[in-house]
């Protein structure tokens, strides 16, 4: 069963609307319903359109440590654990943003696994790195299941990796990624030059709210970095003019 997941398809929200409307201006409307001759010509006949795009993030997985049976694996749940989705709150200043909340609720911790490996190998003449990682918080002296890591804080592990072997049991396709926002706009007019001839002029706008575009959580437990988002955003407004004689 913990093979089961969401498609990557499955959006829980999808919202896809597009509109256009002949702007209110030149003979007979509301502005300028007077005009006549050469301005009632430059002024009729502009049409806007619009597009606008909200949708909810794809689902995706939290990762664990690579396994020989499974390939890249989940997580173990040890702790209260039920996060299905988070929102990009961006640091400008440092360039970085986190996912589940600011300040990050989750810390990087040391997994438990490395402190049984670490005393298997303890009569060897060296001990190895341990570099697995495991997702905890801070909690308060006496929480049930708390521990003191080894920097003196009291922590609660809520995300290990599985042992050797094993898939974890948190399951594929457990959270959603940070959802897009899209809207796009153009302004157009048709001149008549003749019967069979015609001159359109447009101007597009993509992303007119400039909402840039963050970069992907981190979703690997093995990751110091676990639920920032660690890079530069991207995309920006963009405009585009285009002049086209149909004949």
């Amino acid at each position: 069963m913990l093979h089961y997941a969401r498609p990557f398809s499955s959006l829980t929200h999808d919202w896809r609307t597009n509109g256009v409307i002949e702007l209110p201006i030149g003979p007979n409307k509301l502005f300028f319903g007077n005009s006549s001759g050469w301005l009632a010509r430059v002024l009729e006949r502009w049409q806007a359109g619009a597009i606008l795009n909200l949708s909810s993030g794809t689902p995706t997985s939290i990762t664990a440590l690579a396994g020989l049976t499974y390939g890249t694996t989940v997580p173990n749940v040890v702790g209260p654990w039920d996060v299905r989705t988070g929102h990009a709150q961006w640091d400008g200043v440092n360039n970085k943003g986190t996912y589940f909340g600011d300040p990050n609720p989750y810390i990087s911790v040391e997994d438990p696994q490395c402190a049984m490996s670490q005393s298997w190998a303890s009569g060897l003449a060296s001990v190895p790195d341990c570099n697995l990682r495991a997702v905890a918080r801070e909690v308060a002296p006496g929480t049930p299941g708390a521990v003191i890591d080894g920097t003196g804080r009291t922590i609660q592990y809520l995300l290990v990796n599985p042992v050797p072997g094993k898939q974890g049991n948190l399951g594929l396709t457990t959270v959603e990624a940070l959802g897009p926002i899209r809207f796009d706009a153009n302004l157009s007019k048709t001149f008549a030059i003749s019967e069979s001839k015609t001159l359109q002029l447009r101007i597009d706008a993509t992303n007119v709210l400039n909402h840039p575009t963050p970069p992907a959580p981190v979703l690997s437990i093995n990751s110091d970095d676990f639920g920032y988002l660690i890079g530069d955003k991207t995309g920006g407004r963009a405009f585009q003019g285009q002049l086209r004689f149909n004949f």
